[in-house]
């Protein structure tokens, strides 16, 4: 493996961790900053989202949650010179208020991203979001309440 190389992977690991901080803080300019400029969000089985206005959009959705921790996990690489394939795998907690009652929706999701590296910096042009699984179930009692500012 070349020093390009590694370089490559560490910055796309740093990618997928900017991503997962301002989904869970609602940072939309940092948000913003990881993708393309006309990127494309799809969730399998679900709805696909085009162009930043439609993105942005999904992150502003995530507002009615308390608070959400995305935990990104197992990473796949496929890299081409300045483009590149790379699966990820992440655990993600919500909390929100059902009836009144906490409640934690927990997800193992795989992303599959296309990336693009233009001008020495790696962004997400295409992001398929997959639920291997998930639950909701009431918070462990010991579970802090994490609430999320009340806008952007």
């Amino acid at each position: 493996m070349t020093l390009q190389q590694l370089l490559d992977r560490a910055a796309i690991h740093r990618l997928h961790l900017r991503y997962a901080c301002p989904v869970d803080s609602v940072d939309l300019a940092l948000f913003r900053s990881v993708y393309t400029g006309d990127p494309t969000f799809d969730r399998v089985p679900g709805k696909a989202y085009r162009g930043m206005p439609e993105i942005t959009g999904l992150i502003l959705g995530l507002l009615p949650f308390d608070g959400s921790r995305h935990c990104m996990a197992n990473e796949y690489f496929d890299i081409t010179s300045d483009r590149a394939a790379a699966e990820t795998y992440a655990l993600a907690t919500h909390w929100y208020a059902r009836d009144g009652a906490p409640t934690h929706y927990i997800a193992m999701i795989r992303y599959h991203d296309d990336l693009v590296k233009t001008d020495g910096h790696w962004q997400m042009d295409t992001r398929t979001l997959r639920a291997a699984w998930t639950h909701d179930r009431p918070p462990a009692a010991d579970t802090p309440n994490r609430r999320r500012p009340a806008s952007p």
